[in-house]
């Protein structure tokens, strides 16, 4: 089979605003573990940042990665030092090991409305972050293992 599926249910939704100042994605963290949130999906995100980083895989990316971490060479990091516009962004949130971890894709956009994209690193809120997150329930058999194939961290499926 190619592919792994788990079904669920949309148990609550949210509406997050992060203030400036914040780590975008551990704030997501927090505010996930604070109100028990283990599986999750991010419906939306706008709002600006003042810096962050990305990664995107590089065009001479091979299987497995090794060495994923901000400034590997096997991926390709856009770190930014200046303030950007969130014009949209995804996610979820599934734990991993003992922890609860938000994955995190965004889109930004900078003066002459130039966009970037990609895995976000990390990124430091500058005026606002709005985020609406769907708590979900009946998926304890989805976890994030690391995986040697491809040497990340991937959505597994448990069979119940």
């Amino acid at each position: 089979m190619n592919y792994m599926a788990a079904g669920g249910n949309v148990e609550q939704v949210y509406v997050l605003r992060l203030k400036p100042g914040t780590d975008l994605v551990h704030g997501i963290e927090e505010f996930a573990k604070n109100k028990g949130i283990t599986h999750g999906v991010i419906l939306s995100m706008l709002g600006t940042l003042q810096d962050g980083a990305f990664r995107n895989p590089r065009v001479d990316t091979t299987l497995p990665i090794v060495r994923e971490y901000e400034g590997a060479d096997q991926i390709d990091t856009y770190a930014f030092e200046r303030p950007v516009e969130i014009i949209g962004g995804a996610g979820n949130i599934i734990p991993k090991e003992d922890s609860i971890e938000a994955h995190i894709h965004l889109i930004v956009s900078q003066d002459g409305a130039k966009t970037k994209a990609g895995h976000l690193w990390r990124g430091r809120i500058w005026t606002q972050a709005e985020i609406f997150i769907a708590k979900l329930s009946g998926l304890e058999n989805v976890i994030r293992r690391h995986e040697h194939d491809t040497g990340l961290w991937q959505i597994q499926v448990d069979e119940k």
